[in-house]
């Protein structure tokens, strides 16, 4: 669609172009030491603007003028806009041929995208799966803070070697609650 456009806003500018090309044949030639009329200059150019404007809208060339230099200006912007036309056609053409070749690496990029969201998700829940997962040897929850051991049944309470060791800001639990106490 793109490369369309791009053909249809250049076969304007082509048709300015060559009706620019018509004005520079009947530009006053400014190094020239014979002098020229100008009003002749603007009234052969607006003439030759005419007459490739009709050109334009019917593709066809009356060669009614019998001023040599008007024809000649009117062939050489009609050749010329046709020459450029040949031009952005080519190279338009070649840009759509090239997208919708592109087409088929595009649908296979899609397929890919799938196949990757997949590995992606896959690698997430494994992340998620092993993230808390408890190391093999678990100690019981606050056995260390209250010196609990394992061989200790909890209406015994005694303590074992593990209740002078205080981590600064770790709550403690004791007998009133969990996390009253803290070091």
């Amino acid at each position: 669609m793109q490369a369309i456009y791009a053909y249809m806003q250049a076969e304007g500018s082509d048709y300015l172009l060559a009706l620019d090309e018509i004005e520079k044949a009947f530009a006053p030639d400014l190094n020239s030491m014979v002098v020229q009329d100008r009003k002749k200059l603007e009234g052969q150019k607006k003439i030759a603007t005419l007459m490739f404007k009709e050109w334009y809208e019917t593709r066809q060339f009356d060669t009614e003028e019998t001023d040599k230099d008007i024809r000649e200006a009117v062939n050489d912007a009609i050749r010329y806009y046709q020459n450029q036309l040949k031009k952005d056609f080519k190279l338009y053409g070649s840009q759509m041929v090239h997208a919708v070749e592109k087409i088929y690496d595009h649908y296979l990029s899609l397929l890919q995208i799938m196949e990757v969201v997949v590995r992606l998700i896959e690698n997430e829940e494994e992340k998620k799966a092993t993230r808390f997962t408890e190391k093999k040897n678990p100690i019981t929850k606050y056995s260390w803070a209250t010196g609990w051991c394992k061989s200790c049944s909890p209406t015994n309470r005694t303590s074992s070697a593990l209740s002078g060791v205080i981590l600064a800001g770790v709550p403690i639990p004791t007998r009133s609650g969990i996390g009253t106490k803290r070091y």
